[in-house]
């Protein structure tokens, strides 16, 4: 019965990988889309090969971060089964329909913040305030996802100011070549974006792991170094990748379009400004929301350009969507967590 709930756990993990790609499709591929440099199908098929090097080369620190920073997995390994189980469970559905709720209304909200307050959320409802690695770990995870944004918005409005400045007066063909750059910025957008976000179901399936004790699956030395088994990374890769190809049309539209009409010097801009501080904070472990940061970069991008036409409006609504989403997912998966476990308990699980 462990093993079987063990698997069923793991794919909702994989489920949450696919949500998280089905919404971010946009950050991957609104910009370069909405601009004309390539077309949506040749965009999805360049970047996916990306995000999918990105998601199996470059994610273990964040990973790390999710499978043991947030909440301690020895916690719960020293709980009831039921408990463990019902914890991840909740987390997985609380923030995967607060993914999919905000995909079909067109709000590129942040799946990080899904994600860490389906986790908050639940296992405050399972355990307590206590079991929340406050100090540690989640107070600098808040203000690296308040701070990046802040960061992404500077560097969008900085290269697209230089970007003008250094092509001034200059003929065509140099303007043109912005698209070359262009491609390449997506492309980097795309190894960054692969990093942080399939790292974070990569967490949660060693998170399982641990917490049910699944030792079959895993080395316990290899993972006490760090590292994440390659079957874990591969399967997670693959399944935020597929959320990419089937990623969410309204979404692309909020971003490459109602938020500020790109050009090839904006999504240049942008995207590259955006790979530049997910990277980063990648490299540091943290799990950032590339919505955030992608969005922010298109906004400092069109502002450096033509303030007047950036669609602030539509920003007001998405920044009450990111406002609300870490508390609405915890609360969502608090709940669940509650009546999951009633459930499994009148079944006799």
């Amino acid at each position: 019965m462990v093993l079987i709930l063990g698997i069923i756990t793991i794919f909702l993990c994989l489920i949450f990988a696919f949500t998280n790609g089905f919404n971010d499709s946009a950050n991957a591929i609104a910009t370069v889309v909405a601009s004309r440099t390539l077309n949506p199908r040749k965009a999805v098929f360049i970047i996916s090969i990306f995000e999918f090097c990105g998601a199996v080369f470059f994610g273990r620190a964040v990973a790390q971060t999710i499978g043991f920073g947030i909440i301690a997995p020895q916690i719960f390994s020293k709980a009831t089964f039921l408990e463990s189980i019902t914890l991840i469970w909740a987390t997985l559905l609380g923030a995967s329909l607060w993914n999919g709720i905000c995909t079909i209304l067109g709000f590129p909200i942040s799946a990080s913040h899904s994600l860490i307050g389906g986790f908050i959320g639940s296992g405050i409802v399972a355990s307590g305030i206590g079991c929340v690695q406050w100090k540690n770990v989640v107070y600098k995870i808040i203000i690296v996802m308040i701070t990046s944004p802040i960061l992404g918005f500077l560097i969008g409005y900085l290269l697209t100011k230089l970007s003008y400045f250094l092509t001034i007066n200059s003929p065509p063909s140099v303007v043109k070549k912005f698209r070359i750059m262009e491609i390449i910025s997506s492309i980097l957008f795309g190894i960054s974006h692969g990093s942080n976000d399939a790292a974070k179901p990569m967490g949660l399936v060693m998170f399982t792991l641990i917490s049910l004790n699944l030792v079959q699956f895993y080395d316990p030395v290899t993972v006490a170094k760090g590292k994440i088994p390659l079957w874990v990374m591969l399967s997670c890769g693959i399944a935020l990748t597929l959320g990419i190809m089937f990623g969410g049309k309204e979404v692309i539209k909020t971003i490459g379009r109602r938020v500020y009409k790109v050009k090839s010097v904006n999504s240049f801009a942008a995207e590259f400004g955006g790979a530049a501080v997910i990277y980063a904070s990648s490299i540091f472990g943290f799990p950032v929301s590339t919505s955030h940061i992608i969005t922010s970069s298109v906004i400092g991008s069109g502002f450096a350009e033509k303030p007047k036409h950036v669609g602030w409006m539509v920003l007001k609504r998405i920044v009450f969507a990111w406002i609300f989403t870490l508390p609405s997912s915890g609360i969502f998966s608090g709940i669940l967590f509650f009546i999951l476990l009633n459930i499994f308990k009148v079944l006799n699980l």
